[in-house]
């Protein structure tokens, strides 16, 4: 099984609007915490999945302002916090979406 790029497609469906918060977090965080082995993933895309899922642990529909103060982030603001992390991923690999056309990510079908 390719963990990594199952795990691409599930970002990149939140990113695309394919998903809510709540339709990603049901999909990648067990899949995430429970089913990809330690070993699969290099250095690099264990820090990008592992801090999306960190994060993730950390996003609220609507936190109050005192759970704000500990780091708490609304959904939009997740996504946006995603997107940019996203990208600064991408960048330090420069290949890694190549897999991923953009005209596939618009038409394929959306079942992992």
């Amino acid at each position: 099984m390719d963990y990594k790029n199952t795990l691409l497609k599930m970002v990149i469906y939140l990113l695309d609007g394919t998903w809510t918060v709540s339709e990603f977090r049901d999909n990648y965080y067990d899949y995430y915490l429970e089913e990809v082995p330690d070993e699969v993933l290099s250095e690099l895309d264990a820090d990008f999945f592992g801090l999306i899922q960190e994060k993730l642990d950390w996003t609220d529909e609507n936190p109050d302002l005192e759970s704000r103060k500990y780091g708490w982030m609304d959904e939009p603001e997740f996504v946006r916090w995603a997107r940019e992390y996203h990208g600064c991923y991408v960048k330090s690999k420069p290949f890694a979406l190549s897999i991923f056309p953009p005209e596939a990510v618009e038409t394929e079908h959306r079942n992992i």
